[in-house]
């Protein structure tokens, strides 16, 4: 029996770092997961149509959208669904949508205007992606992760919330969780990572041996992000600055600024462009990636 595009991928070495994908907007609407399209979360069924037609403008805007459909644990109301919604750092969640009105309600957010339905901000969630109708190891791997976070939050008395989400991309990094309203994305994840995890979202810091990157960043930027994680102390924090350099070439430096004990200091990680082949999903050809990896943390010049 072949092995899983989970276990080659991880077998090939392949990094978690950097591989998050740069959505600039991330959507997710409440839909019962027996109506969830295999492929386009936006063609699920009994949805508007214009949900794939919005798609269809932020790609020709160039920007890119992640539009996903999510299940809470007491399912969903197809009626008035819940809706949230990240543009950015910032975000909102509104409780009671009509179906014919998201996709203006999305427009209106994603564009920084009142959304025209009742909101309030965007809350601390978990969205576990399980969606076994995409690829097989997104069940395998996400539905044990899902009930071991339910149980965790549970016995911790937390009130993060955690749903079944469809797929948030890189089904060979399953088990695969985005926390909201950070946007920060964790691959390779078991259920022996579901406290771990739920400590660091709730503690506001990242699981650092488990962390894909942040949404909306670039691939290099996340890559750098991931390797300061790994690295600085508990409590230092950072921020990338600006745009890391060209990514065609096969070294980048990106800048950063620390704040730790030591004080506030100009620092740039340095990343190497690398191959790793394995197959992208169960059952296909393997393939070679070029990928960021982070390799140093320099003092600026």
């Amino acid at each position: 029996m072949s092995a899983s595009c989970r276990e080659a991928c991880d077998r090939s070495g392949e990094p978690l770092a950097g591989s998050a994908g740069s959505p600039w907007g991330f959507v997710a609407i409440a839909w019962p997961k027996r109506r969830w399209h295999p492929d386009k979360a936006a063609l699920s069924e009994g949805l508007p149509s214009e949900l794939a037609a919005l798609e269809r403008e932020e790609q020709r805007a160039g920007r890119k959208l992640a539009l996903r459909v999510f299940q809470r644990a007491d399912g969903a109301d197809c009626e008035r669904p819940e809706l949230l919604l990240r543009r950015g750092d910032a975000g909102f969640r509104a409780e009671a949508v009509p179906p014919a009105r998201l996709a203006d309600v999305i427009r209106a957010g994603l564009a920084g205007e009142d959304p025209g339905v009742p909101s309030a901000p965007l809350g601390r969630e978990l969205l576990v992606c399980t969606d076994g109708l995409h690829d097989d190891c997104c069940a395998r791997f996400g539905r044990p992760l899902y009930k071991a976070l339910c149980e965790a939050v549970e016995r911790a008395g937390s009130g993060l919330r955690v749903s079944e989400c469809s797929h948030l991309g890189g089904h060979r990094f399953a088990a695969n969780a985005l926390a909201l309203p950070s946007g920060d994305l964790y691959g390779r994840l078991t259920p022996a990572d579901a406290t771990p995890l739920l400590q660091a979202v709730e503690g506001s810091r990242v699981l650092r041996y488990r962390y894909r990157g942040r949404l909306g960043q670039g691939e290099s930027q996340q890559a750098a992000d991931a390797f300061l994680a790994a690295r600085l102390p508990d409590g230092a924090q950072w921020t990338l600055d600006g745009e890391a350099c060209d990514e065609s070439a096969d070294g980048c430096l990106v800048p950063a600024t620390v704040h730790d004990a030591d004080g506030v200091r100009s620092l740039r990680v340095r990343c190497e462009a690398r191959g790793f082949t394995c197959p992208a999903a169960c059952g296909g050809e393997r393939e070679e990636r070029r990928r960021w990896v982070g390799v140093a943390i320099e003092p600026a010049a």
